[in-house]
């Protein structure tokens, strides 16, 4: 595999974490027409800080991202 296609799919794979974040603190709810659109949610975007800070510190993220400050 090229290194240009497995930088690719690190990126995608943290999109895919950030998203399940955000949509787990429901900040962003998935449109139930359209497979890759997402509308506001009711849930202010320091729920999603918060859920992303806790599942690093619980070990959960440290192999997707290198640091607290990039999730």
């Amino acid at each position: 595999m090229g290194l240009a296609k497995r930088k690719l799919e690190e990126i995608q794979e943290k999109q895919f974490v950030g998203l399940f974040i955000l949509i787990k603190a429901s900040v962003l709810e998935p449109c139930e027409f359209h497979e890759d659109v997402f509308l506001s949610g009711d849930a202010d975007i320091e729920d999603a800080y918060r859920l992303g800070n806790a599942k690093w510190s619980k070990g959960e993220l440290r192999e997707v991202f290198l640091n607290r400050r990039f999730i």
